[in-house]
């Protein structure tokens, strides 16, 4: 699902888009998302994460 995002895309958008795949609120899916950027496992190429 997160390849199949669009670079322009927003990651309120993504967000909302976990939102029908993982049952969680919006707090709890914000936290996955800001792990996932921490890891490198979700970082644009301008902004790398914590590992790189």
């Amino acid at each position: 699902m997160i390849n199949e995002f669009p670079h322009e895309g927003k990651i309120r958008d993504l967000e909302k888009a976990l939102s029908k795949v993982i049952k969680s609120n919006k707090e709890e899916r914000e936290v996955l998302l800001q792990i996932l950027g921490l890891c490198s496992i979700l970082a644009p190429n301008e902004y790398p994460g914590f590992i790189n």
